[in-house]
């Protein structure tokens, strides 16, 4: 596409501006997102996903750093999460050393001191660090400002179980929960969350290959391998998806029945990637976190995504005639829950426009692609952004860019 003129291009911030006003009015605005991080970090990962998130979502870092020394902090963890039977193992052994060395009298002291020493250590690490790490999380979604149904949480590793921690014992309620890195209990109690209905939506991104949550799974109690395998519960509450899957094909079959109701969680599921691989990149925030927090099946989006820029750029290697039957086609094609189950071209339709219902669907497209050159700018560059790239980056979401076909 052309650069716009200085004309055009104040007409379409004059739209932009009526629309997003009109988005906001009905409760469409720019929602509330609060990043929390784990164990060992400083959340070095906020900045690149903020950078294509802070166009839609006033992003809100929660730091915390009672677990941040590399050693220490997996030992605290270990000491006030992990299972009894697992927190006496390591006292069992210890205690036997002793009992070889000195006796089995001195080894059994030793093992009944440091059973005891274990007990205090436990209640004091949990009152000390756990809970003050909690409540600068909960300070954190306090300075989000989010309203009803909350703010849209993303959590990483320890995150994960700091957040699982205030939505059970708090009631804290999420719009949208991305985790990645969980390890949080593959048993963990979704079904009591849905019926509380203090999550509108979960998706938990699957690496299989995290080291990280295969200890975590290993050391049981409020742990758990969840990032690693899965959340694990009944077809109405749970589905699992491929990360290279266009949409769930558990929804789309359950979908058929009026009746059924929308599953609380979905994994979604990468191979070969280890702790902090597939979730903590910049990849995974334009194909997957973006699309999930503005409520959108991912695979869909960044179909249409690809399928957009695609198009559009190649619209000077062919004729417009065929650019314009490629549109159509490719819009009558294009079905989704945020066009109401109809095709796109039915909805263009719907629009009632003078002009040709191909030609708004290219216009749909040229929006699209004009998101996507307009995040891509704003990623190369270090500034802040500017208002003029953020009403072009808000293009990617696509309600948006369908709403301003009519202005």
């Amino acid at each position: 596409m052309g650069a716009q003129n200085p004309t055009a291009e104040a007409l379409f911030l004059g739209s932009h501006r009526a629309v997003t006003n009109d988005l906001l009015a009905r409760g469409r605005g720019r929602d509330s997102v609060v990043l929390v991080h784990g164990i060992k970090s400083r959340g070095a990962w906020y900045r690149y996903f903020e950078r294509v998130l802070e166009p839609h979502f006033r992003c809100e870092r929660a730091d915390y750093d009672e677990y941040h020394q590399p050693i220490l902090a997996a030992l605290l963890v270990y000491v006030s999460e992990a299972s009894a039977v697992r927190m006496v193992m390591p006292v069992l052994l210890l205690a036997a050393l002793v009992a070889i060395v000195a006796g089995i009298r001195v080894g059994a002291m030793s093992f009944a001191a440091l059973i005891a020493a274990s007990a205090v250590a436990r209640i004091v690490v949990i009152q000390r660090c756990r809970e003050r790490a909690l409540e600068k999380v909960g300070d954190a979604i306090k300075r989000s400002g989010a309203v009803e149904p909350g703010p849209s949480m993303v959590a990483h590793s320890f995150g994960s179980f700091l957040v699982g921690q205030l939505i059970q014992r708090a009631n804290q309620r999420v719009n949208r929960l991305v985790l990645t890195g969980a390890v949080l209990p593959e048993n963990f109690d979704w079904r009591a969350i849905q019926e509380r209905g203090i999550v509108r939506e979960t998706w938990n991104a699957v690496c299989q290959g995290d080291t990280v949550a295969r200890v975590a799974g290993w050391a049981g109690g409020n742990l758990g391998a969840s990032g690693r395998r899965g959340f694990r519960a009944n077809r109405d509450t749970v589905h699992s998806v491929s990360r290279d899957q266009a949409s769930c094909a558990q929804c789309a079959e359950t979908g058929r029945d009026a009746s059924a109701s929308r599953p609380l969680v979905h994994n979604l599921v990468a191979q070969h990637c280890e702790h902090t691989d597939f979730a903590l990149s910049s990849a995974f925030a334009l194909d997957h976190l973006l699309p999930v927090l503005l409520g959108y099946s991912s695979g869909e989006y960044r179909k249409l995504r690809q399928i957009a820029v695609a198009l559009v750029r190649n619209e000077e290697r062919r004729p417009h005639s065929e650019l314009l039957v490629r549109a159509a086609a490719v819009a009558a094609d294009i079905s989704s829950d945020w066009l109401g189950g109809a095709t796109l071209l039915t909805k263009i339709d719907e629009l009632d426009l003078d002009e040709a219902p191909a030609q708004t669907a290219l216009r749909f497209f040229e929006k699209v692609d004009e998101g996507v050159r307009a995040l891509e700018d704003h990623l190369r560059a270090d500034a802040p952004l500017s208002s003029d790239l953020r009403a072009k980056t808000q293009l990617l979401d696509y309600r948006h860019a369908y709403a301003l076909l009519a202005t």
